[in-house]
């Protein structure tokens, strides 16, 4: 069984910008997640190991360094590598400012995978949202500033073009 941690959120309408989910997960081989469909976007970054991402576009192997974004109503699988089963962290987030934000970032459903030189921040910043806490005014708002550096973040990846 895979040993994983992730803290859902509370949703509310909103038609700007909000967490839906942040976790992180440490894969056990061949663990396999899907064939799924989310309603909102979901970036994976892979922390250790290897496994492979599979779109109705594509199939990519992938490896420690590198990340995947999966768009909303996309229909995705992925595999975790029965030699080097993967550990990752992601974040889902939705609303209107996030289609926004994502159209200013170069990945999308044609290019979803990107490569981080120094991933020290992005994953900190994960940790800080997996913090429970009370679901207060104040750590909404400090949740959606690491959710905007997380983005920003990954807006200066490398994107990796097939």
């Amino acid at each position: 069984m895979e040993k994983a941690v992730s803290l859902n959120f509370i949703s509310v309408p909103s038609d700007q910008l909000q967490l839906a989910n942040v976790g992180r997960s440490d894969t056990l081989s061949g663990h396999k997640y899907g064939p799924a469909v989310r309603p909102y976007y979901l970036i994976h970054y892979i922390l250790a190991g290897s496994g492979t991402f599979k779109t109705d576009q594509s199939i990519y192997k992938l490896h420690a360094g590198q990340g995947f974004l999966i768009e909303p109503g996309q229909e995705t699988t992925y595999i975790a590598d029965k030699n080097t089963p993967w550990s990752y962290v992601w974040v889902g987030f939705s609303g209107n400012f996030a289609d926004q934000l994502m159209q200013r970032i170069p990945l999308n459903q044609r290019e979803p995978i990107f490569s981080l030189n120094d991933p020290k921040r992005l994953i900190e910043l994960v940790n800080l949202l997996l913090l429970k806490s009370v679901n207060s005014t104040t750590k909404k708002l400090l949740n959606l500033s690491y959710l905007l550096e997380f983005l920003s973040i990954i807006s200066n990846a490398t994107i990796i073009s097939r």
